[in-house]
């Protein structure tokens, strides 16, 4: 047996009704080629389900991390190629996927149960890699408070969420973190400092904290997709 590169040939010798008979077998990748005298057989190697799939080549591990709560469904895109079903991420969880490699330019797409998808950029690959994408959680808000407009981005890493954004002409810049059914905020707006304590109950949230001088209460109320919130000042009568 000898191989040149990924050409494997091997001879294998019958004997048919008493007559001496040699044929060659070539294998290129999945596919045979056999020939002797009066045969000349070209065969496809179909893989056993059972048969792990490292045997069969290079392959390529994937690692998602879902940080929303939203299940995805995920499919690698090959260059050249087409899309193929990778598997299914539950929402809050990580999962590996191993399979074949079928290009060496690859992006990943996602795709959300309750709506809403992403695609990565292209990227190279080989055999062998271990790509890893975070699915990151963002929250985008906006209204107004008092005479002022809003807009803020939240990006959600884990248990931790970091704000920034603008009041009128004030930015924003701040970060919570999430422990059980409470979670803890703290940041600046403009030269003012806060910080804010939020009680979770079902679809509601009930935040009460500062602002510089000045206490504030807000209740949130989420419906889908969407939170609404109501922002007051805490003034104090004597």
């Amino acid at each position: 047996m000898k191989t040149f590169c990924t050409l494997l040939i091997v001879a294998m010798s019958f004997w048919t009704n008493g007559v001496d008979a040699q044929y060659t077998t070539t294998r290129i990748g999945n596919y045979s080629y056999t020939s002797g005298p009066g045969t000349n057989v070209t065969s496809t190697r179909i893989r056993d389900p059972l048969e792990p799939v490292a045997k069969f080549g290079s392959v390529v591990q994937l690692t998602i991390q879902n940080n929303r709560f939203n299940d995805a469904t995920i499919y690698a895109e090959w260059s050249g190629i087409g899309r193929r079903l990778v598997g299914r991420v539950t929402g809050k969880t990580s999962e590996t996927f191993i399979f074949d490699l079928e290009s060496h330019r690859i992006r990943i797409k996602a795709e959300f149960i309750a709506g809403g998808r992403f695609t990565t950029d292209e990227i190279g690959v080989s055999g062998g890699d271990h790509l890893e994408l975070v699915i990151l959680t963002y929250v985008y808000s906006n209204g107004t408070v008092g005479n002022s407009s809003y807009n803020t981005t939240t990006t959600r890493i884990g248990n931790y969420g970091y704000t920034s954004g603008r009041v009128g002409s004030s930015r924003i810049s701040g970060s919570s973190t999430s422990i059980g059914s409470y979670g803890y905020g703290n940041g600046s707006i403009g030269s003012s400092w806060y910080n804010t304590s939020t009680t979770r109950i079902g679809n509601s949230s009930y935040t009460s904290g500062r602002v510089g001088s000045t206490r504030i209460n807000a209740t949130s109320q989420r419906i889908g997709q969407t939170t609404y919130t109501s922002v007051r000042p805490r003034i104090r009568r004597w």
